[in-house]
């Protein structure tokens, strides 16, 4: 209690630890059946009155540039859901630079009523670039979905996903490989509201959910994003290995949710938020809001309840 946690946090950089987390725990200590249990569980680990926990943590991981340097990722697997996106396919495949000395592109079609499939066939048969190119047709539904199979195929040590509707830049990817192959971030999450955002290119409705989740997540991350629902994210497989993916249709929920169970550290990274050229969103803020709804309740029991269980609470 005598030291401000920013200054523990200080303390912890000059000694070589990166703070990865940060959370609040237990605002009644003493033992009252179902009385305590009722206020750690549930109304301690609401926003704001988690600050009032006695117990005050840091989650910190050591950085040794020697060990940074020996496991540096040397090889990526840019992951790309498409469904209707035939008129995308050509251009995004054009545009997507050479990040890391091994690279793969996988697309990942499912339910399309265009020709994308056969674009994507076709695209992939005529490339001649520096990197290999995939197709894969899932047999599930979702964005979630197709990006589980495109992770579960690719080969590289970092994944990546990028969005076939080209709202984020293809030149943008290099920015999400390089904090993971030095050390500083575990996971990286794009987010759209640090940048520039064209006009129409999100609607209204959608903005105002993406502000609310990203409150939301940050509470439950212990840690500060800006954008929950930015399709473009990296991370290195090793991990993906230890996040369950088959709860958010998106993936993107899921994939946080996983973050903050293995207390991996998130780094976002701006992005400059295009509107999409061709097409219609696949995104219905109401009806798809209260499914995001019911998965940030899920990561609420999984993140914030297991580590009062984790720490010793009782009940």
């Amino acid at each position: 209690n005598g030291l401000p946690s920013d200054e523990a946090k200080h303390l912890l950089e000059l000694t070589g630890f990166k703070t990865v987390s940060q959370f609040g725990l237990t605002i009644a200590p003493l033992y009252v059946p179902l009385v305590s249990a009722f206020l750690n569980r549930i109304i301690g680990n609401l926003p704001g009155i988690h600050h009032l926990g006695l117990n005050y943590v840091i989650v910190a991981r050591t950085v040794d540039p020697l060990l940074i340097e020996r496991d540096r990722p040397r090889s990526v697997s840019i992951i790309v859901p498409a469904r209707n996106e035939a008129g995308h396919i050509g251009p995004l495949l054009k545009r997507i630079p050479r990040i890391a000395p091994r690279q793969e592109i996988i697309f990942v079609e499912g339910g399309s009523t265009d020709n994308t499939w056969d674009r994507i066939q076709r695209m992939a048969r005529e490339h001649d670039g520096p990197f290999e190119v995939k197709c894969l047709r899932q047999s599930g539904r979702g964005k979630g979905d197709a990006v589980r199979l495109g992770f579960d195929k690719a080969r590289g040590d970092v994944l990546m996903i990028l969005d076939a509707d080209m709202t984020v830049q293809p030149e943008e990817l290099g920015r999400f490989f390089a904090p993971i192959a030095e050390g500083r971030a575990d996971f990286v999450n794009g987010t759209r509201f640090g940048s520039s955002m064209e006009s129409q290119a999100m609607r209204k409705l959608n903005w105002y959910g993406n502000k609310a989740f990203a409150l939301l997540f940050s509470w439950l991350l212990g840690q500060k994003v800006t954008d929950t629902l930015c399709g473009t994210k990296a991370l290195l497989k090793n991990n993906y290995r230890n996040i369950e993916m088959k709860h958010c249709r998106w993936g993107d929920f899921d994939l946080l949710i996983g973050a903050a169970k293995l207390d991996l550290k998130i780094l976002e990274v701006p992005v400059d938020y295009r509107k999409r050229l061709a097409g219609e969103s696949h995104m219905k803020p109401l009806k798809h809001g209260l499914l995001f709804f019911r998965t940030f309740l899920r990561g609420v029991k999984q993140v914030k309840f297991n580590r009062i269980e984790a720490n010793g609470s009782r009940g």
